[in-house]
């Protein structure tokens, strides 16, 4: 009996018992993570992505915003370019029989740079300097109406001529990368190299070319002009190819005939 009074009297103080307290507990949790749940958003917006078809991402948004600069001296017109060039060099037999009844044939090459400053489309200025080199064979020089006995033996050695010319050159352009050109300058030029002039035994007779000359007697030096005036003629063409480099193919009268080609860069 006094135990179950004391188990009464426990209950009587303890109105709440602690299973009924655990059972509120977890009733007010249950509660309360209902209503987080139901507060979630149930559907998420991928904008249409799936993880089986994923909507693309457009990477070309704001390109249009970009500024792409534009290539330096795209156009002709505006240039400034320096570039090299090698010719072939000849003076034609026709030209030589103006001055000469008999006469070797002359050829050499030439090597040189020039600097193009354009004004304008199709106008430009182009200083040029070059060594030509001339190839001339020991042999008997005659002049009109002289007789056989009268002809020289020559003998040129290094023979050549260091020149820089100034020449206008006018180019119409065909389409943005091929055009065609012609123009026209002056310059000046020093001769290099040495000579040496034999003349030919009395008994000389035709033909010239064949008449043997003196050994030592009435041998002396000989030269060309120290300073010689370069006159510039050119036809040509220009091929613009990718990038800032040009390409040159020319023939003209530089003091002598030539034909050749050059490469040209912008700068």
């Amino acid at each position: 009996m006094r135990a179950s009074s004391l188990t009464l009297g426990s209950m009587k103080h303890d109105p709440m018992p602690r299973w009924a307290r655990a059972l509120l507990s977890l009733t007010v949790f249950a509660a309360l993570t209902g209503e987080s749940i139901a507060s979630a958003p149930t559907h998420v917006d991928r904008r249409g992505a799936t993880r089986i078809a994923p909507v693309p991402a457009d990477l070309t948004a704001g390109l249009s915003a970009l500024q792409v600069p534009e290539k330096k001296m795209a156009q002709p017109g505006a240039r400034k370019t320096v570039g090299v060039h090698v010719r072939y060099v000849t003076l034609p037999n026709w030209m030589l029989d103006l001055f000469f009844e008999d006469h070797p044939t002359i050829q050499g090459q030439s090597v040189g740079a020039e600097l193009v400053i354009e004004r304008g489309a199709g106008n430009a200025l182009v200083i040029e300097v070059d060594y030509t080199g001339i190839e001339v064979p020991a042999t008997n020089w005659r002049e009109p109406g002289d007789d056989p006995s009268q002809a020289r033996y020559m003998e040129w050695s290094g023979l050549g001529l260091v020149s820089a010319d100034i020449t206008y050159r006018r180019t119409t352009w065909l389409s943005p990368r091929f055009g065609l050109y012609a123009g026209g300058g002056l310059g000046l030029g020093v001769t290099v190299g040495s000579g040496k002039e034999i003349p030919v035994l009395p008994t000389c007779d035709e033909p010239i070319a064949a008449c043997p000359h003196w050994d030592r007697v009435g041998a002396q030096e000989s030269s060309l002009p120290s300073v010689w005036p370069v006159l510039h003629m050119q036809t040509g063409m220009e091929i613009r190819m990718v990038g800032p480099a040009s390409l040159r193919l020319e023939a003209g009268f530089r003091d002598v005939v030539y034909v050749g080609g050059g490469f040209s860069v912008e700068l």
